[in-house]
């Protein structure tokens, strides 16, 4: 099991999935009652815990972690200097999540460790049909984010 999880994090860290020819995300994906939309931001650094090791770096569109060279594989806990504003997407355990791939969306868990564990049997679905609420089920690796459409005038 655990070689599998390796290998799914080499996956992820490297990504091996490539690129695709599917619609960007904002093309893509329709909010809950239209209330919100989703922005791509693929220019946001993140923090990604790998093992004893952290490495700083972005997503792609699709959802694979690109670690920049500077910031790769760091001992944990080890001083940082001119490093950008970054995000944890990884960092505590959290039941019920989506990892984004490739336009889809797998269903599983983040482990203590940070690793991503899919559900088995666990109902794959694209990213499109993901209606984003709140309270939905949270994307962990979502190259972007969700912001609420602002009301024209005139709408209630």
């Amino acid at each position: 099991m655990r070689k599998t999880q390796l290998l799914f994090a080499t996956v992820l860290c490297f990504g091996a999935c490539g690129t695709t020819n599917q619609p960007s995300g904002q093309e893509a994906a329709t909010a809950d009652s239209d209330e919100y939309k989703f922005v791509e931001d693929t220019s946001r650094w993140i923090v990604l815990i790998q093992g004893e090791t952290d490495s700083i770096g972005k997503l792609d569109a699709d959802g694979n972690f690109v670690p920049d060279k500077r910031w790769f594989q760091l001992k944990k806990g080890q001083p940082l200097s001119s490093v950008p504003p970054r995000t944890l997407i990884n960092g505590f355990p959290h039941k019920g999540v989506y990892e984004f791939r490739s336009r889809r969306l797998v269903p599983g868990d983040l482990d203590d460790s940070g690793n991503f564990i899919p559900t088995v049997g666990g109902r794959i679905i694209d990213f499109k049909d993901y209606h984003y609420s709140p309270k939905a089920p949270k994307i962990y690796n979502l190259p972007g984010k969700f912001v609420k459409n602002e009301k024209k005038e005139g709408q209630k």
